[in-house]
């Protein structure tokens, strides 16, 4: 008899995670199967925190109070990574507005293909825009920035790649001193600003709630009984790789 646990996770190169969980299990004598599904459908936004931006020493007066924006979490856009990246990462992802924000930078740019790369044209009028023709789209985006990552100039600041990488950076970030920003921070300026993006995610209404863990608990139950079960057990591992 087979116990089956369920591991979703979202995670770049799942492979090289998979062969370590293989080489577990089979060394238990469990069956092992790997389901790799490339897009999530529900997507990621990624933002990066910056306690080195805070500049306000105004003591903090609760989650509720009303305080301004500090700043300190910053949207990154997947295409302004692209500035060091020297080759199209695999699990290179981007939602409908990162995907127009590009093509947008392409055209100022007189990139070649752009054209026909017009949500207008491209999308059909005549039926709703569906999840699978975003990932079309998506896929002929990432082709031309391929072969602008190809081109030998790819790294000199006035390459086409490194212009849309500058293109679509957020603002404030582009304003910031790279060595600022590229300095980790001290104990305490990272501790200090910690308060700070608590209540910036309560006011974003992106802090964990109880209910959130609801969907958790059901598969961390059951990898716990596959793991204390005598019985022999297998394991689905579906990952969705942004």
């Amino acid at each position: 008899m087979f116990d089956y646990s369920g591991l979703s996770a979202t995670i770049g190169q799942p492979e090289k995670f998979n062969a370590w969980l293989e080489s577990v299990q089979r060394a238990k004598g469990f069956e092992h199967k790997f389901i790799h599904h490339p897009h999530r459908y529900s997507h990621l936004r990624k933002f990066a925190y910056f306690p080195q931006l805070l500049n306000d020493d105004r003591p903090f007066s609760g989650l509720d109070s009303d305080r301004p924006w500090t700043k300190m979490l910053r949207f990154i856009h997947p295409v302004s990574t692209l500035s060091f990246a020297g080759t199209m990462p695999p699990d290179l992802s981007m939602e409908a507005p990162d995907l127009l924000r590009v093509y947008e930078v392409l055209r100022s740019k007189n990139i070649a293909g752009a054209e026909r790369l017009d949500p207008i044209a491209f999308f059909s009028r005549d039926t709703f825009i569906r999840q699978k023709d975003v990932l079309t789209y998506e896929a002929d985006i990432k082709n031309i920035l391929a072969s602008l990552l190809a081109a030998p100039n790819a790294f000199d600041p006035s390459s086409p790649v490194q212009r849309l990488a500058q293109e679509v950076e957020d603002p404030l970030l582009k304003e910031t001193s790279k060595a600022l920003l590229n300095t980790p921070p001290s104990s305490s300026v990272f501790f200090s600003g910690l308060i700070h993006l608590l209540s910036e995610l309560q006011v974003a209404d992106c802090l964990v709630r109880p209910s959130d863990l609801l969907f958790v608990c059901p598969v961390v139950l059951a990898m716990t009984r596959c793991i204390s079960s005598q019985r022999s057990c297998s394991t689905l591992i579906a990952t969705n790789v942004y």
